[in-house]
């Protein structure tokens, strides 16, 4: 089984703004389709495990400055966790 692609910069800021704003997986998916579309990217859309990491984990108590970080750099869980002392 072949490793799905990174998300690009812009497909990451997607994930992270929508569901910040609270919108559903589905609502996501469907703009991170379109966005693909436009873009001539392959489709990817965030699984269910994914979605709620984000939600419980990522965006639990995190800044906008800890969000954007995430979103040009991204990092596990715990790396990410371990960085919210130094932003």
């Amino acid at each position: 089984m072949s490793r799905q692609r990174n998300y690009t910069k812009g497909e990451r800021a997607i994930i992270y703004l929508a569901i910040a704003a609270g919108e559903s997986r589905d609502g996501v998916n469907t703009a991170l389709a379109i966005e693909q579309q436009k873009t001539g990217m392959s489709p990817r859309e965030v699984p269910k495990a994914s979605y709620d990491l984000v939600k419980n984990q990522y965006l639990n108590k995190a800044t906008f400055k800890q969000i954007w970080k995430q979103v040009m750099h991204p990092k596990s869980l715990g790396e990410f966790n371990d960085g919210k002392k130094s932003y």
